[in-house]
């Protein structure tokens, strides 16, 4: 979802969820409960939570990947359906936790196959940048025709995520979509990922994130934690270290 470029999207702006329910089948346990939540168009938002309270399942209705059992997701009050879905999606860049890269070049990676004129050569430049990869690129023998071998693996963790977020920027998106960015990354590289998200920022798109890193959910303008399928609390880092007890013991302070 979101790492290709469409031309059709619906008007991106506030996304509200409406006393969402989710569970799998009517038999089984209610996943997520009686979400009634906003995030404002290019804001910064962090969704945290221990293990199991409903932090994916979250970002796949934002996705459109999971049909409501109740309730809807609307953008600035129009509702989300089976008739607009697809460009919703469009307005998607998602960075799943696990990257997928072909084996072929840094710029079939990034470009998904793209023609290679400079239209899109300045396009893919742009957004290795603001992906803070593109010195690196450019300082291998064979720049963005580099071959990142099977699944990457002439790559370190941290360069691979760093081309899946430059694929998504690609796709220019109005709101990127990170799953556990920093999950798989070594302390530095995840510390580094802290200045990509503020230099990523700067290009007033909404940016939504699943995270367990604290650091991270610091930098951004609106938390949103959950506890066993519900909304424990949500606000700023602050607000949630003064006002909810089961926040504070999740960051160790």
């Amino acid at each position: 979802v979101g790492n290709l470029v469409f031309t059709r999207r619906m008007d991106s702006g506030n996304i509200k969820f409406n006393n969402v329910n989710f569970s799998y089948n009517k038999n089984e346990e209610v996943i997520l409960k009686k979400i009634n939540l906003s995030i404002n168009k290019n804001n910064l938002v962090a969704i945290v939570g221990k293990t199991g309270s409903g932090k994916t399942t979250l970002l796949n209705i934002l996705l459109g990947m999971l049909k409501l059992t109740e309730g809807n997701l609307s953008i600035d009050g129009k509702e989300i359906n089976n008739l607009n879905l697809k460009l919703w999606q469009n307005n998607l860049g998602f960075v799943p936790q696990d990257v997928y890269l072909f084996e072929s070049s840094i710029y079939n990676n990034v470009s998904l196959y793209r023609e290679k004129n400079s239209k899109n050569l300045q396009k893919i430049y742009e957004a290795t940048k603001k992906a803070k990869i593109y010195d690196h690129i450019e300082s291998l023998t064979n720049k963005f025709e580099t071959l990142i071998g099977e699944r990457g693996s002439n790559l370190s963790g941290g360069q691979k995520q760093r081309l899946a977020i430059a694929r998504a920027i690609f796709a220019d998106p109005e709101i990127l979509i990170f799953d556990e960015a920093t999950s798989n990354l070594d302390g530095e590289t995840a510390n580094s990922f802290i200045e990509t998200l503020k230099n990523l920022k700067s290009l007033k798109k909404t940016i939504i994130m699943v995270t367990h890193d604290m650091k991270l959910a610091q930098n951004c303008d609106q938390i949103i934690f959950l506890k066993k399928g519900s909304i424990e609390a949500h606000g700023s880092y602050q607000e949630l270290i003064e006002s909810c007890e089961d926040f504070k013991a999740l960051t160790n302070i």
